[in-house]
């Protein structure tokens, strides 16, 4: 999913790719909000 885009606190990623995640290494993903514009 490299159209999907990320935003999180933990590593202060904004607007990184999905796919540039170790999911090895996810633990979860909490998806709060969709926009589609």
């Amino acid at each position: 999913p490299a159209n999907i885009l990320v935003a999180a606190h933990t590593f202060d990623a904004d607007n990184r790719p999905l796919d540039s995640y170790q999911y090895q290494r996810l633990r979860f993903l909490h998806i709060k909000q969709v926009n589609t514009w």
